[in-house]
């Protein structure tokens, strides 16, 4: 099933939209999340199949939204490096909007950013055709390998999100706030909006307002929710 975790203005705190997350839901009704399979499904290919799935329900998603008047906001999706040795793999995104009637403006393509170091050339064609059917595109998990920098310089996409780790203690300051900072002021040299992930605090919040990031996503402002639980959000927002 698809869970939603809601991104926010740093500025206004206001949703800007969210991001879809997969769930397993077992029988007897407890939640999995995907840090105990997303690797088991990498490994035997089933990862395409649920990555698909997760796309399609946030297509219905926004065609439903739209079908009856409500507020419609972006959502991203997460994509597997899998993915990106498919050049098929755009078309077949744009088929699903196709069917659904949904704009691909409103869709966000989220990959990791170790996909960018396996083969930086075709990942680079399939993003270029991401782009050239209107989908943006969002680097997850950002700092997280040992080639940031040339992912940065080499790769053309629309959004930068922080990895969680690097809000790990940042209560205890050093190391934390530069690297932050750092990684901040990069992203608005290049001109590259932001999303922290992991936020949990207000200590942290008011610490990424006054670097300029952009949008902010954690436990602070929402966990990740259930479909109709994030419809509700909306509608009282």
């Amino acid at each position: 099933i698809e869970y939603y975790q809601p991104k926010y203005y740093s500025d206004t705190e206001t949703i800007v939209g969210a991001e879809a997350l997969a769930r397993w839901k077992k029988p007897d009704g407890e939640i999995i999340t995907p840090s105990r399979f997303a690797g088991l499904f990498e490994r035997n290919g089933f990862i395409r199949r649920l990555d698909f799935y997760i796309f399609e329900r946030v297509c219905k998603f926004l065609a439903d939204a739209k079908a009856n008047d409500r507020k419609v906001l972006p959502v991203s999706v997460n994509f597997s490096r899998v993915h990106m040795h498919d050049l098929h793999f755009p078309q077949r995104l744009l088929a699903l909007t196709q069917k659904y009637g949904v704009d691909p403006k409103d869709l966000e393509i989220e990959l990791t950013e170790s996909a960018f170091f396996v083969d930086t050339k075709n990942i680079n064609k399939v993003v270029d055709m991401l782009h050239g059917y209107g989908f943006s595109i969002a680097i997850d998990d950002s700092g997280s390998g040992f080639s940031s920098l040339n992912m940065l310089k080499d790769s053309n996409f629309d959004t930068l999100k922080i990895d969680a780790n690097f809000l790990d203690g940042f209560e205890r300051g050093g190391k934390v706030g530069t690297v932050v900072t750092s990684v901040m002021r990069m992203a608005k040299w290049l001109g590259i909006p932001v999303v922290a992930e992991g936020v949990e605090t207000r200590e942290q919040v008011d610490f990424l307002r006054t670097l300029g990031c952009e949008m902010i996503q954690g436990y602070y402002y929402s966990r990740p929710i259930p479909r109709e639980e994030y419809q509700m959000l909306l509608d009282r927002n």
